[in-house]
């Protein structure tokens, strides 16, 4: 908000590229931007049986290009590089953008959260790990039991 006018600026207000949502509101009908809330695909073209979409809230526009937080979040960055197309890269290097590629491949879309989270290699491992977190607060539990009686 100015102090000047008392009114707030629209200058950084980004809207939809296509449609012209602002942020925190839906995006038009058949806008090519927005997400499809079941799969996380593009909504214009993904393919979901509409019952299917309906059953999560769709995504509101946020001012930037679905999946970018995402990539910030889990520190996924690229560059373009002469002769060898787009490369991994620090988000500091000069050229650096959100890798929307590796989001793809490397991260699922869960709708019951609205977001992609990182695939996990092997899902066995989370098992043991979980297990084991388990374990260690049933003890701990446990122990605490023990020492109250």
């Amino acid at each position: 908000m100015s102090k000047k006018t008392g009114k707030t600026s629209t200058a950084n207000i980004k809207l939809c590229h296509d449609c012209g949502a602002k942020p925190g509101t839906l995006h038009l009908d058949g806008c090519d931007v927005e997400r499809c809330p079941a799969c996380g695909g593009q909504m214009l073209s993904c393919g979901c049986p509409n019952e299917e979409s309906s059953k999560y809230p769709r995504q509101p526009w946020t001012g930037e290009w679905p999946g970018k937080f995402e990539c910030r979040e889990f520190g996924w960055y690229a560059k373009f590089v002469e002769g060898q197309g787009w490369v991994s890269c620090g988000k500091n290097e000069d050229g650096a953008s959100e890798d929307l590629n590796r989001l793809y491949c490397d991260a699922v879309w869960v709708a019951k959260l609205g977001r992609f989270v990182i695939k996990l290699a092997d899902a066995g491992k989370l098992d043991e790990t979980a297990n084991k977190m388990k374990m260690a607060i049933y003890c701990r539990t446990s122990e605490e039991t023990d020492n109250d009686m």
